[in-house]
């Protein structure tokens, strides 16, 4: 455990680079080999705490900020505990060993626990931006705009949440949602008697000639042949 106390130090190990400001912590694994360059004047405290490593390696930010309060308080624990051990017999020194221990176990679980609760924000974020989509795939004028309106949302928040969704984000996830759409009608013996124009416009498209080039781009062939196709029976 690195507590830094003042100027700034540059921690290396692995392929992870780290810089550490004053209050900030740092767990490094001790049976690896690091380097550290610190500017001159620079002071950091380090404790080996035994029996951390494997917690340690689930660790997913090995860098703690003194902006959360448990790192604060195991801050200023680390720091007391050293400028008072001269004056502890040995029973405090190890009982304040494995409060600072225990602590740090404390914050480490806090701090992953933190982690689940944001992907569960976002999975719940996502998964409620998508039912709205759906319900308005019919819409032509569902717009990304509207959908952060509609959300109390802002565009930047919707664009964050699907940018891991399509290379191209949101507006490409509706158009997919919609072609996909439009392959379900296509495919149902009772839609025959519709047009492939119909079929389109009902789901949001407003030219015939984007619908088809679209639809052949992401199913590799044009609609009306893919109508054919599931008629006859043939897989796609």
């Amino acid at each position: 455990v690195i507590l830094q106390m003042s100027e700034i130090s540059h921690f290396e190990q692995g392929n992870k680079r780290h810089v550490l400001t004053p209050g900030e912590i740092l767990l490094l694994d001790c049976g690896q080999p690091f380097n550290v360059t610190s500017m001159k004047g620079c002071e950091y405290l380090m404790l080996l705490c035994h029996g951390l490593g494997s917690r340690v390696g689930t660790v997913t930010e090995p860098h703690l900020n003194s902006r959360n309060g448990l790192v604060r308080m195991l801050q200023h624990m680390i720091s007391d505990t050293y400028h008072q051990f001269p004056l502890m017999n040995a029973t405090t020194a190890s009982l304040l060993g494995q409060s600072i221990t225990s602590l740090l176990q404390n914050t480490l679980e806090n701090q992953r626990q933190q982690t689940h609760l944001e992907r569960d924000f976002h999975f719940f974020k996502k998964s409620r931006i998508r039912s709205f989509i759906e319900q308005n795939l019919t819409d032509r004028e569902l717009t990304i705009e509207r959908i952060a309106e509609a959300l109390e949302c802002s565009v930047r928040t919707l664009h964050r949440a699907f940018k891991d969704e399509t290379t191209s984000g949101l507006n490409e996830y509706i158009w997919q949602r919609r072609l996909a759409r439009c392959a379900e009608e296509l495919r149902k013996p009772e839609n025959l008697p519709r047009s492939i124009t119909d079929i389109a416009y009902a789901w949001g498209f407003s030219s015939s000639s984007h619908f088809s080039k679209a639809f052949r781009a992401l199913y590799g062939m044009p609609p009306r042949l893919f109508r054919e196709s599931a008629a006859a029976g043939k897989p796609h």
